[in-house]
């Protein structure tokens, strides 16, 4: 199949900074192969396994260090799960008057709970990429428990300049944690820095698991979607962009299934039917990864 767009494809290589990379990076799966990933960990063990792992993409390099708003040495708060890890100190007060009730709330609140404290280095989006000579970055994913503010701070240089392509960030509307950013804040930093919200993804799995988990001897409140979600930003006006960044956003878009968005950009550059079999392309090498997933979970 001859298909202009789909060559321009595989010739690319995709910039990917994976902020609080601790259980590896799982975005982006039908390009993976095309990706330069940069993983950002700073608790030790978590940094350990992500680099004895096999890992699919075109380079990897991981980095014990934290991203932040500025380049020094912080305290960084290990959680007894070490997913709820952060810099900031859990608010068990506010945690209790809107989640005592919910299934399995003693689990949850037992995982904020701090078990050691290390200190870690920290630099920022901006002074890691000159340094690294990285003049931009096709997606971004930032997971910091509470810190996405400072973590974001820190990329203002390339926000301001939309060097940035497309963010996922992890964004709270309940804080659980003391100071912790809320969604309107972090939506405000991002619109006055020239991005869009495209699209919030909620952990539809997780309530799942919580209504599973009633009990009947217990009373329980319905578990709700609006602690946290995961923000999808790109740059709303495209016109300060060339022709190849605007077209790599829209290799990003269309490989998170934002169809119409990518569109929108391609059919500048491309014949209507080219970006249709390029969608094809992508939706089926979805469809494969998803079998081969399924496979390997039996």
């Amino acid at each position: 199949m001859n298909n202009s767009l789909i060559t321009y494809l595989e010739k690319q290589i995709f910039t990917v900074f994976d902020v609080g990379a601790r259980g590896g990076f799982k975005d982006l799966k039908a390009i993976h192969r095309l990706v330069n990933l940069y993983g950002f960990e700073p608790e030790e063990k978590s940094f350990e396994v992500l680099i004895k792992q096999k890992h699919n993409f075109n380079r990897t390099q991981f980095y014990r260090l934290a991203l932040s708003d500025d380049e020094n040495e912080q305290k960084f708060n290990i959680g007894w799960h070490k997913d709820m890890s952060s810099f900031l100190q859990p608010d068990f007060d506010n945690f209790d008057r809107n989640f005592g009730f919910i299934p399995d709330n003693e689990r949850w609140r037992k995982s904020l709970q701090q078990i050691e404290t290390s200190n870690v280095q920290c630099t920022t989006f901006d002074s890691f990429c000159q340094k690294n000579h990285i003049k931009s970055i096709d997606f971004a994913k930032i997971d910091v428990q509470g810190y996405e503010d400072k973590v974001l701070q820190g990329a203002n240089n390339l926000l301001e300049n939309q060097k940035i392509g497309v963010l996922k960030i992890e964004v709270s509307f309940i804080p659980i944690y003391q100071n912790q950013p809320h969604f309107s804040e972090i939506d405000i930093l991002m619109r006055t820095r020239g991005y869009v919200l495209l699209d919030l993804l909620f952990f539809r799995d997780e309530i799942n698991r919580m209504n599973n988990s009633i009990r009947k001897d217990k009373i329980y409140e319905k578990p709700r979607y609006c602690l946290v979600a995961d923000a999808i930003y790109y740059p709303k006006c495209l016109i300060n962009l060339n022709e190849r960044e605007k077209i790599r956003i829209a290799f990003i878009l269309a490989s998170m299934g934002y169809l119409s968005n990518s569109f929108k950009i391609l059919e500048n550059y491309f014949e209507k039917n080219e970006i249709e079999q390029f969608f094809e392309s992508i939706s089926l090498q979805k469809s494969l990864l998803d079998k081969i997933k399924q496979k390997l979970c039996v």
